[in-house]
């Protein structure tokens, strides 16, 4: 599918860069009004939907939800939040970390294995793919890797593997019957986010003060912003809404598959939460802001 993107100047707020001014006529995806949103033009399609922003859907609609639990949504969106609410309704769950005693991440608890390390391991080994990590659980909260890990010739190297973007129509067709979440938040926010993280270990000495956007950029992801250009909120969302109308389209694909768009700053979304997974608790709070830097990605 082809998205066509307009973009007006936008003042983004802090060390942002502006966005670029355009003349030309604002149209969207399949030649819609764009729609002015969280101070940033928004991409919506003829059908009213945008890949900006949850698709709201009443809770009485989610019924009788199939496990796993599989969060197809970037870092820094939410992730935490995600991993605490499931864990707080008693639903065994995963986050960035997969196992223990890995060679690949070396973290404040020991070595460790990432998700991402040992779901492509198994879907190299054609395996299905959440098969073979040493930790399983119901929930799969955060399964893209990250950077500061080991190599097999036991030096440093940069590493950074999106399972969700790289291996999306393997892991619906492994599991057709799942839940799938897609997290949303103000691309503003997502990206000062993303700029503001530069927790790097210190033995990574050659990365020391790369922030995770520009980390993104030199990793090679399937259509992630290049190092063609300075990191900016643009080019990051644009990115984002070409993954959710992707998530959109392949599980639209399999009709036993149940997919749940999550607007983490939305005021409904405790209640929305707690009506769709049936918890007995108010168990959605933000979890792991920038202030408090931890090993794992919010």
């Amino acid at each position: 599918f082809d998205l066509e993107f307009v973009w007006t100047k936008e003042k983004i707020v802090g060390n942002e860069p502006e966005l670029a001014s355009l003349d030309t006529a604002p149209l969207g995806i399949s030649g819609s009004p764009l729609v002015q949103d969280r101070g940033i033009i928004d991409f919506t399609r003829a059908d009213g939907d945008s890949c900006l922003r949850a698709r709201k859907y009443p809770t009485s609609s989610y019924q009788n939800l199939e496990k796993p639990f599989i969060n197809l949504g970037f870092p820094k969106m939410g992730t935490t939040s995600l991993y605490s609410f499931f864990l707080c309704g008693r639903v065994p769950s995963t986050h960035w970390v997969c196992g223990k005693k890995g060679l690949w991440t070396v973290g404040k608890r020991g070595k460790h294995i990432q998700c991402a390390q040992c779901i492509k391991e198994a879907f190299d080994a054609g395996h299905p793919p959440l098969s073979q990590c040493p930790k399983r659980g119901d929930a799969w909260l955060q399964i893209d890797g990250t950077w500061g890990v080991r190599g097999p010739n036991g030096k440093s190297e940069p590493f950074q593997f999106f399972p969700q973007i790289e291996m999306l129509e393997e892991i619906v067709q492994s599991y057709p019957r799942a839940t799938y979440l897609l997290t949303f938040r103000s691309m503003e926010k997502w990206y000062r986010s993303l700029v503001e993280w530069t927790r790097v270990p210190k033995r990574n000495r050659e990365h020391q003060g790369i922030n995770y956007a520009e980390h993104i950029k030199m990793s090679n992801i399937t259509g992630s912003p290049t190092m063609e250009t300075p990191p900016n909120v643009q080019e990051f969302s644009e990115w984002f809404c070409h993954h959710v109308e992707r998530v959109r389209n392949v599980i639209a694909q399999y009709p036993d598959a149940t997919l749940v768009e999550v607007d983490i700053e939305d005021p409904e979304t405790p209640q929305r939460m707690l009506e769709i997974f049936g918890f007995k608790e108010k168990c959605w709070g933000h979890k792991n802001a920038n202030a408090v830097l931890t090993d794992a990605n919010e």
